[in-house]
């Protein structure tokens, strides 16, 4: 292959936005479609290599295999290895297992998965992963894999017929992502089947580079045609760079405009156009050469950084750690990368042993954080003062004692309302957040006589699927037998007719994309409308408050220090998009109220959260759960808040 300088140009437009949305720059709201623009240069070189190869009856699968260990391998068990220390001091217990789940994933390829799988309640904030970023080497490597043998098998069907079974394959892809962004976001987002398309877009455009005859002369003839669609190509890559935000449905049709902006620039730039000149710029060049480095290296940088701050990073550590991501790049390119690139002087044999080795090595380690997971706790609590030890709970501990005291009430949470008419009858439907909110008022059941207080679990999901119920009276088309069940059980109680007040509390979805508090704020409306009294209860998100607590106890913080610091970590939980919703509707509907959470356990002009209770004892199980005590200071507040006094 011909060497292209402006391909290298276009990888450090797809780095630097990685790294600055990444980093926390609004300005770069988009930066995340950096990765879109590295899966089309992948799938566009990797074809090009493998047609090449193809044509001339020289492919090998085991030479392919050994050029992509050389290019991935040694960069990224280097950034593994360096990673593990810090992982160890920096890391809570919790996100310690966790950091050491993802060293496993991440040498079978598969740490894509792993984060899908742990997407949730218990999720560690992504900024904090140190490792998150490996999901799309996943992506890419399971593409690695699979597509050699696609092209191996299907090569006698000719290079034409061939492209257009990619091309179907890529349609295909694309559909589940945007079936899928209605139905798991998450996964939509991780994982290689509506990720597949933006790879091809790139094998198809290598199709037309070279197998199209015409191709050469028809850039030729058309050069103003080249310059206009490189231009294009480029100023929808800029645009959704600065345009998109991680609000939006992503991937699916979105995804088009980096995936066809960057087809376009390799399609159409080259070095004799204005475009291909641009990004064949020497310093854009050198930041391309050294992108893959800087991928690695960015997050890990970020990640730790962020836990061993108290509070949200100042942007200018944040350029300053940009910078020294650039610069580490630099030394793995030079001194990891380029040697293992050398045949001459590292074998392939060599490569392969380097690969199982250092397979094998990351998977241990990884398997013994897992499984030796209390043994490693207690060995890295010997860096905490003694006295302080026995303060600390981890995650699991701290969830499951308040999942035991919660449910202790769940056979009082659906019995019938009575006719007495002197009771005020509240009904709390959502979540596992409802659990809390329901637990929390039945620890202090005193502070509330004179209310019957009900819940029924209704999950986010099955909320919107219930408006149409209320708007058609008639059951609609459930594909989650979990909804359907819940509404089933709803509708034949006689909670929802009886009650005076109706009471909608969920972790309302934080993920890009995800906004399912719209279809609840849709069925408060129509309850509303109705006549009925609805509440709706406000997001409070603590980010990972046992994560938190080791901290806290590592530094040796006084309870105030450690309430500031509550404070500042959850300034950085984007709660307000979906609170401000909230009030907005509350101030528009007289029928419905905004019941905030966040000011039960925050002041924002002290500045600070109250993260332990006046013993010492920790209020949050996890991000969004109350612990044991905090559901007995939530009971509390909210009735010192005259909540139900409405």
């Amino acid at each position: 292959m011909v060497y292209r300088r402006e391909i290298d140009g276009l990888r450090s437009f797809a780095v630097l936005p990685v790294i600055l949305f990444h980093g926390g720059f609004a300005l770069f709201g988009g930066g995340f479609i950096g990765v879109d623009i590295f899966f089309v240069i992948s799938g566009f070189l990797i074809t090009s290599i493998i047609l090449e190869e193809h044509r001339l009856g020289q492919f090998s699968l085991l030479n392919f295999y050994e050029r992509r260990a050389r290019r991935i391998l040694p960069a990224l068990f280097f950034v593994m290895l360096v990673t593990i220390p810090f992982g160890w001091w920096l890391l809570s217990p919790s996100d310690l297992r966790d950091f050491a789940q993802s060293l496993v994933a991440i040498t079978v390829f598969a740490s894509n998965i792993l984060f899908w799988q742990e997407s949730g309640y218990f999720d560690t904030a992504a900024e904090l992963k140190p490792m998150l970023h490996t999901w799309s080497l996943a992506v890419e490597e399971q593409y690695y894999v699979l597509f050699p043998l696609l092209i191996m098998a299907a090569w006698r069907l000719g290079t034409r017929r061939l492209a257009w079974l990619i091309a179907a394959i890529g349609a295909a892809s694309l559909l589940i992502a945007e079936l899928q962004l209605r139905s798991d976001p998450t996964a939509a987002f991780f994982l290689l089947p509506a990720r597949a398309w933006q790879l091809l877009v790139g094998s198809l455009a290598a199709f037309v580079v070279l197998d199209w005859p015409r191709y050469p002369r028809l850039l030729e003839e058309h050069r103003v045609a080249c310059e206009i669609l490189g231009a294009i190509g480029l100023a929808m890559i800029v645009g959704a760079t600065f345009l998109f935000h991680d609000r939006l449905p992503f991937p699916g049709l979105l995804a088009l405009v980096p995936t066809i902006g960057t087809a376009l620039i390799l399609l159409c730039s080259t070095s004799r156009t204005l475009v291909g000149r641009l990004l064949g710029f020497a310093p854009l060049v050198g930041i391309g050469l050294i992108s893959y480095s800087a991928y690695l290296w960015h997050q890990p940088l970020f990640a730790f950084v962020r836990h061993a701050s108290v509070g949200e990073v100042a942007a200018p550590l944040m350029l300053a750690l940009s910078g020294l991501t650039l610069l580490l790049a630099y030394l793995s390119w030079r001194f990891v990368e380029q040697p293992f690139r050398d045949r001459k002087r590292i074998k392939q044999s060599t490569v392969f042993s380097f690969s199982i080795a250092g397979i094998l090595v990351f998977s241990s380690i990884g398997l013994a954080g897992h499984f030796a997971h209390q043994s490693i706790t207690d060995l890295r609590f010997r860096s905490i003062d003694p006295a302080l030890r026995s303060l600390y709970q981890d995650r699991d501990t701290l969830y499951d004692e308040r999942t035991r005291v919660v449910q202790s009430f769940f056979p009082l949470a659906d019995q019938p309302f009575s006719d007495d008419p002197e009771t005020r009858k509240i009904l709390i439907l959502g979540d596992s957040v409802s659990g809390d909110l329901f637990g929390s008022l039945m620890l202090n059941a005193p502070l509330f006589s004179g209310l019957e207080i009900r819940r029924m679990a209704l999950d986010d999901p099955c909320m919107p699927d219930y408006e149409q119920v209320l708007r058609s009276g008639e059951m609609p088309s459930i594909r989650d037998d979990h909804c359907r069940r819940s509404i089933e059980r709803l509708n034949e109680s006689n909670l929802l007719a009886a009650a005076d007040l109706i009471v909608l509390s969920a972790h309302w979805a934080q993920e890009p994309g995800d906004r399912p508090h719209l279809g609840v704020m849709s069925l408060a409306e129509t309850l509303a409308e109705q006549g009925r009294e609805v509440a709706l209860v406000g997001l409070l998100a603590m980010k990972d408050a046992a994560s938190m607590d080791f901290h806290i106890l590592q530094r040796g913080l006084s309870v105030e220090q450690a309430n500031e610091y509550a404070y500042m970590t959850l300034r950085q939980s984007r709660i307000d998009p979906p609170n401000d919703d909230i009030q907005a509707l509350a101030a528009r509907v007289p029928n419905i109220h905004f019941l905030d959470k966040y000011a039960l356990f925050c002041d924002d002009l002290k500045r600070s959260c109250t993260l332990y209770d006046e013993t010492g004892r920790l209020l949050f199980s996890d991000s969004v759960h109350v612990s044991v005590a905090g559901a007995a200071h939530y009971g509390q507040r909210i009735a010192a808040a005259g909540w139900f006094d409405l």
